[in-house]
């Protein structure tokens, strides 16, 4: 929902049984605007690599990796 509050909370009352995400791509540039320019593109990889992985463990284990 893009941290939209009414449009969240209009989507929860009409599919209560949903499940909510953020964009990719704002979860993405939220995470580099906060890191220094010389990381950018180093985060930019690794968060890449979470969210194109080919499967779920897959995912979890960059997460890991990256979270260190």
């Amino acid at each position: 929902m893009d941290g939209l509050p009414g449009l969240e909370r209009t989507f929860k009352e009409e599919f209560p049984k949903a499940k909510i995400r953020r964009c990719r791509i704002h979860v993405a540039r939220n995470v580099l605007a906060k890191v220094p320019r010389m990381l950018k593109k180093l985060i930019g990889d690794e968060i890449r690599s979470i969210f194109y992985a080919s499967s779920k463990r897959k995912a979890l284990g960059f997460f890991q990796k990256f979270k260190r």
